[in-house]
């Protein structure tokens, strides 16, 4: 069922009814966190007017303050990575990129809610391969081990042969999920031009209406 349209004699006079609506991008974020929308800082660079005009209309990715948890990295992890991790899990529109990039904590606990077996929030080596008792620890302390240290590290304990196959697998893994994330976020960034086009066209097509409107009105 389509639904009912206000017109406007201008696109000026529509913008300035719907900013009487919404106020300033400051009111509108705060109006959806009230709402228990789960968003970026507001000082950060994803918090514009087009972002949280999509949330509010239900046309891209969003979450709810319920649904997240508190995701804790265990590995190192740059903004742009967690980005492209989200992405690889994300099929419909973000609307941010990196030049519009939330605070590292959103990204955390977003990647977090979609995949909280990721291997991020993985331990690199099973805890019970370092678990030590205090007694062992005394035995050690009781030897006399200061002979024949090298000028290097010591390397009595060495990870186990698997251990080592399973950092450099998660490696590998975490270097293909870049390039598949980074490739898949181009498309969509070209999607999002040619929709952006699209969308510039039919504002110039209701321009040239309207100056050929306020031209007739003119001529009378």
């Amino acid at each position: 069922m389509a639904q009912e349209k206000i017109q406007f004699q201008t696109y000026a006079e529509a913008i300035a009814y719907m900013n009487q609506l919404t106020g300033s991008v400051k009111s509108m974020w705060y109006a959806l966190d009230m709402k228990g929308y789960y968003l970026p800082e507001y000082s950060s660079t994803a918090v514009t007017a087009a972002y949280l005009w999509k949330i509010a209309n239900n046309k891209c990715f969003h979450l709810f303050k319920k649904e997240t948890q508190q995701g804790t990295l265990l590995k190192p992890s740059t903004k742009a990575n967690l980005l492209d991790e989200i992405s690889l899990l994300v099929k419909s529109d973000m609307a941010i990129n990196e030049k519009n990039m939330p605070d590292k904590t959103w990204l955390i606990n977003v990647l977090f809610f979609l995949n909280p077996n990721h291997s991020l929030f993985k331990k690199p080596f099973d805890d019970a391969e370092m678990q030590v008792t205090k007694d062992q620890i005394q035995l050690l302390k009781d030897l006399d081990t200061s002979l024949f240290r090298g000028k290097g590290r010591c390397i009595f304990f060495r990870r186990t042969q698997e251990q080592v196959i399973a950092q450099k697998y998660d490696a590998i893994n975490q270097r293909i999920s870049k390039q598949k994330a980074r490739i898949q976020r181009k498309q969509k960034e070209k999607n999002s031009a040619i929709s952006s086009l699209l969308r510039a066209e039919g504002k110039q097509e209701n321009l040239k209406r309207t100056l050929e409107f306020l031209n007739k009105d003119k001529k009378l």
